[in-house]
């Protein structure tokens, strides 16, 4: 059954708002995610079947959009309603608007992190895969960036090389607010596809200047990145001659 993408208002949101977040904002997001990941496992089963890496990986995606689809649902029936929060027997606060508004942002948040994280575990497990079938030499503890680098140049797709650190620096800055927080504490900038990508060290992401909606509008640009340097990767010469590329957690 097809997933429907809902309709969302965006002339009427404002991103900064955290407090009044509407709900429909993230099952919007996550129905996007799923029905694109969806497509493309569809996409690959017609070369590569289970448990082929090429169609695993879209597998995976596909099932942590999906969970990500079901957390945002749950948020837009229960998130706001005082009576199911009063039910729940675990939930020892006083229950009022702010409280509501206070859990659901930690939901939030929650989902975000774990699904992007899940996300990059799944880029690395693949990418560390395809290396391994392409005949790569690599250190098993490596960075990924460095698996990643080699991967991109055998299958001649190095223009996605800044997408890697883009996800990493968006997952890095759910847990500080949405801020640019690197160990060094300098300033980064990244181009990709022909754009600017500034960051400032300490400072606030703002995804408004970076040309996007809010932050969940650039991590669906991200992911529509990586779902198509995936399909450029399978489609490459180098891993699409390749009969079999093994999951590591199912060979």
């Amino acid at each position: 059954m097809a997933i429907e993408i809902p309709d969302f208002d965006f002339a009427n949101y404002d991103p900064r708002d955290v407090w009044r977040f509407p709900p429909q904002r993230l099952v919007r997001f996550a129905a996007e995610a799923y029905t694109r990941a969806s497509a493309s496992r569809g996409r690959v089963a017609q070369r590569h079947l289970h448990p082929d890496q090429r169609f695993v990986i879209f597998h995976e995606l596909s099932g942590l959009a999906h969970a990500l689809l079901l957390g945002s649902m749950h948020l837009r029936s229960h998130g706001n309603d005082e009576v199911w929060w009063d039910l729940q027997p675990e939930f020892g606060h006083v229950v009022d608007a702010r409280t509501m508004a206070s859990n659901n942002m930690a939901m939030r948040q929650l989902l975000q992190l774990g699904y992007v994280q899940g996300v990059l575990r799944q880029l690395d497990m693949a990418t560390r895969q395809y290396a391994k079938g392409l005949g790569l030499s690599f250190e098993m503890h490596a960075p990924l960036h460095r698996t990643y680098k080699g991967v991109l140049a055998a299958c001649e797709a190095t223009e996605y090389g800044p997408l890697l650190k883009l996800l990493q620096i968006f997952r890095d800055g759910i847990s500080q607010l949405h801020r640019f927080c690197p160990a060094d504490g300098l300033d980064l900038r990244i181009k990709y596809q022909g754009r600017d990508y500034p960051f400032q060290a300490s400072k606030e992401i703002v995804y408004s200047e970076l040309g996007f909606k809010d932050d969940w509008d650039f991590l669906n640009f991200l992911m529509a990145e990586c779902d198509a340097m995936l399909h450029r990767l399978h489609d490459s010469i180098a891993l699409s001659t390749l009969p079999v590329i093994a999951t590591r957690y199912l060979d």
